[in-house]
């Protein structure tokens, strides 16, 4: 099974921000841990249910910020958080027809939250250091 560490690599240089992705990170393992241990089934399902509720309150947290500092990519940005809002509902209709693993949707959204965290979220922090001093 998929082994989910964090890395300082998923650090953004923002205090709120990476506090923030340090908890959505921790349902991540949560559930990966779950699915490799006891595979209880209601178990898996309120952890994705919090993993869910946790994304979408971040998700404005994040993009709070972005409307602070003016960030021009806010609509993209918007819109990638949308798409994983939408891949979480989609996974619990899968999930409950048999079309996907939870072995497969754990490395899901561990891929996700290290490219979105590295790629995405560190232009945010980039484009607040270069036009607004500090993260």
């Amino acid at each position: 099974m998929l082994n989910v560490q964090w890395d300082k690599k998923f650090d953004i240089g923002n205090e709120k921000i990476d506090s923030e992705h340090k908890i959505f990170f921790g349902l991540i393992q949560d559930y990966t841990n779950e699915v490799s241990s006891s595979r209880s089934v209601a178990r898996i399902r309120r952890i994705l249910n919090e993993l869910k509720k946790y994304a979408e309150f971040h998700f404005i947290s994040e993009q709070n910020l972005m409307i602070e500092i003016n960030y021009p990519a806010l609509l993209h940005h918007i819109n990638l958080h949308s798409a994983l809002l939408f891949r979480l509902e989609d996974f619990y209709h899968d999930l409950a027809v048999g079309e996907v693993t939870y072995e497969s949707f754990a490395l899901f959204l561990f891929e996700w939250f290290t490219l979105h965290t590295t790629i995405e979220d560190k232009k945010i922090a980039e484009f607040i250091s270069k036009n607004h001093g500090a993260t």
